[in-house]
């Protein structure tokens, strides 16, 4: 049995959604904007509460939670079946032929009739049980820029919640803010 489950439909849970094959698809904004845009459609539409995100190439993390009564894994169920269509939608439009490829050679492996597959199947959700865990996770999720290079300083990577944090800006994705930091 894996040790990622849902254990507290109430519980805010860490998560990190992979692309399949760690391929590189967050490369333009309009590939971003999905994400942003479909969490955003979840959390007007489907009860969810987003706490930190960070969007990075190949994979993205979350903070969150749902309300009562609705189940966290339907909403990240819902939310990624949404993103792939358009994500595989957007790389047609842009011929993105080995993208392509590489998802519909995954889509062959599973089960059901879909055309591309573009996350990998686990999403890892971890309880976020302290105000410590939970600060563990905001500053890893919000460095992971930085280790990768791609900014000198947390709140310069416009796709992740270091920014509602660090400068009080909502300009990618408005969150709620946890009181612990």
């Amino acid at each position: 049995m894996s040790r990622y489950r849902i254990t507290d439909e109430n519980g805010i849970y860490f998560t990190t959604h992979t692309i399949v094959e760690w391929a590189p698809v967050f490369k333009e904004e309009k590939y971003f904007k999905i994400i942003t845009d479909s969490l955003r459609f979840c959390m007007k539409n489907k009860g969810l509460h987003v706490f930190g995100y960070v969007i990075m190439l190949n994979h993205f993390h979350l903070m969150a939670q749902t309300k009562d009564g609705v189940k966290f894994q339907d909403v990240m169920r819902d939310m990624k079946k949404f993103t792939s269509l358009a994500i595989s939608r957007e790389l047609k439009k842009d011929n993105e032929k080995l993208l392509l490829h590489i998802f519909k050679n995954a889509a062959k492996h599973e089960r059901g009739a879909r055309n591309f597959k573009i996350w990998q199947n686990e999403y890892h959700p971890q309880i976020i049980y302290s105000a410590k865990v939970c600060r563990q996770k905001l500053e890893y999720m919000h460095n992971n820029p930085l280790r990768k290079g791609f900014v000198k300083n947390q709140e310069c990577w416009f796709y992740s919640s270091a920014r509602n944090y660090l400068l009080g800006k909502n300009d990618a994705l408005p969150i709620e803010l946890l009181e612990l930091l």
